[in-house]
């Protein structure tokens, strides 16, 4: 079994979407129900339960052996899902352009795709990296498990390079700042990326 494996596989795995994700990833689900979607690296299913809720068909698949038993691909007919959920995810991928032609492939066309991921140079990182303090932590944005870092911009370009365009935000701004002040400078203020895309 690979390290990584091993990682997610581990009796105590405890990733998986918080509250406040989970509540901006429902607001794209106002008023949408009778949806194909697949939750890619769903953890326990929480997400998926929530959607579930409000009319739709959830598929969850993940890497974890101990959270669910599906498999790591996508093992699904082309066109097939409405929406795919990316959420936490993203970061944790060496190759992130190979998960995206994937779903490129079990998305509609004129279906969504949902990502959430952690803005590297929020403000808080930017005056610690200033000031010399990059050190790794057991919770938060840089941690050991992400090998992939993205900024707000950095994250759109990357999902443009890849045939992507942006449909709508709701990002997750740090605590301390006013959320009008978030979504002026959401590569200075966002703590999450909480971007729905659509086909270029």
């Amino acid at each position: 079994m690979s390290i990584f494996k091993k990682y997610y596989n581990r009796d105590n795995a405890e990733y998986g979407s918080t509250s406040s994700r989970i509540r901006k990833i429902l607001s794209f689900f106002d008023g949408i129900k009778g949806k194909k979607v697949l939750d890619v690296g769903c953890a326990g299913g929480h997400l998926g339960t929530e959607i579930k809720k409000l009319g739709n068909e959830v598929t969850g698949i993940d890497i974890s052996d101990v959270l669910i038993k599906e498999a790591e691909n996508i093992p699904f007919n082309e066109g097939y899902f409405d929406i795919v959920i990316l959420s936490e995810v993203i970061e944790h991928l060496f190759f992130p352009e190979i998960t995206l032609e994937k779903i490129k492939n079990v998305l509609k066309k004129d279906g969504r795709l949902i990502i959430t991921t952690p803005n590297l140079l929020v403000f808080s990182n930017r005056v610690r990296i200033f000031f010399g303090n990059f050190e790794y932590t057991e919770k938060g944005i840089i941690i050991p498990e992400h090998i992939r870092f993205f900024t707000h911009d950095s994250l759109i370009k990357f999902l443009n390079k890849n045939g992507f365009e942006v449909v709508r935000e709701n990002n997750i701004i740090h605590p301390k700042i006013p959320e009008f002040l978030g979504k002026l400078f959401p590569n200075l203020f966002t703590y999450q990326m909480v971007i729905e895309f659509k086909f270029k």
